[in-house]
């Protein structure tokens, strides 16, 4: 399983049952430091690059989209397969994956 590393500081600052909803009374510095956090999460995955292998299908995957539906979907095929691929099931399932050691709950 992969190492663990400490949560970045924005996490630790919120409780675990925050809400994140205007709507259910949620603070605005709560919007503020979830907002914060998910900055951080896409700076941390935009500035990691890809693994070579991995480089390689998506160039692969680009380069099939491109040519079956034009330039427009250059990014969205790659960023698709990413999201849906990797992040989701990281997202719904971090323990599957070994990125915590149990299930959040709820």
């Amino acid at each position: 399983s992969p190492p663990s590393s400490p949560p970045p500081v924005a996490a630790t600052a919120l409780p675990p049952s925050a809400v994140v909803a205007p709507s259910k009374g949620c603070s605005a510095a709560v919007i503020d430091a979830w907002r914060a956090l998910c900055e951080e999460c896409v700076d941390d995955i935009v500035a990691t690059p890809l693994p070579p292998a991995l480089r390689e299908v998506a160039h692969h995957l680009q380069r099939e989209a491109v040519t079956k539906f034009g330039d427009d979907a250059r990014v969205a095929s790659v960023a698709g397969f990413v999201f849906l691929r990797f992040l989701c099931p990281s997202l719904l399932s971090p323990d599957k994956l070994g990125i915590v050691e149990t299930a959040p709950a709820g």
